[in-house]
């Protein structure tokens, strides 16, 4: 049964390092090639990343939807600790839900676009920074009540707060009430065009999100690694 464990850990950990590889680096890398222009995670949200090559939009989305389930799946490890402690369904039960919420606000992120659905876009962004930070709580909370002789779970917990307290800084930042103001431009001919400020706030806001959700699923198959595992 711990051999099944350990090949769990594994391949969730090698699909969420995957995915990161994929959102961070070889993606915005094609769309350099394709666009002649760098993808910028400070003015262009998240959609944008996957969706200028409509011929390639099938495949981008159905690795954003495995990546999403392989990070929600790697919240189910925590289910694994019912059995040695009981006290521990509840948290458990939080954790998975919260792992599984963001996880599927995750992957909508990156599918409603908000220049077509705004208020969809900015629902599931909202939900999207509250079940991450949830999920941070959640694990910060877990990792305390591990039973421990070295200084791990505290480490673990002082990480899991670290990226709470992060994404809710982005979050509650008063420039992201202005989000949709936009920076004016003027040429010769008086012709006014908008373009987004560099940073875009809420394009920023999201990429942060995104990645800090992918560090918190990491720290948490750690911690069950380090902590949990070796109990079973």
């Amino acid at each position: 049964m711990k051999s099944v464990f350990y090949a769990y850990f594994i391949v969730c950990v090698f699909m969420v390092v995957l995915g990161a590889v994929f959102l961070f680096v070889l993606v915005p890398a094609q769309y350099k090639k394709a666009n002649n222009k760098k993808y910028s995670k400070s003015q262009q949200f998240p959609f944008e990343l996957i969706s200028y090559n409509e011929s390639w939009l099938p495949y981008s989305r159905f690795l954003i939807i495995l990546i999403a389930f392989f990070m929600a799946i790697s919240s189910g490890l925590f289910l694994s600790t019912i059995g040695l402690f009981t006290s521990f369904l509840s948290m458990a039960s939080f954790i998975v839900a919260a792992g599984v919420l963001s996880s599927f606000t995750f992957a909508a992120l990156f599918f409603v676009k908000a220049t077509k659905h705004l208020k969809a876009h900015i629902f599931t962004f909202t939900l999207f920074g509250t079940s991450s930070i949830l999920f941070d709580t959640m694990n910060l909370i877990a990792f305390l009540q591990m039973p421990s002789n070295t200084g791990l779970p505290y480490f673990l917990a002082s990480i899991a707060g670290v990226l709470g307290i992060g994404k809710i800084l982005f979050l509650v930042n008063p420039k992201l009430g202005h989000w949709a103001e936009m920076d004016s431009t003027v040429d010769q001919d008086g012709v006014v065009t908008h373009i987004r400020p560099k940073p875009f706030i809420i394009a920023l806001t999201e990429w942060v999100l995104v990645g800090g959700q992918m560090i918190s699923v990491l720290v948490s198959l750690i911690g069950f690694f380090v902590l949990i595992l070796p109990l079973l």
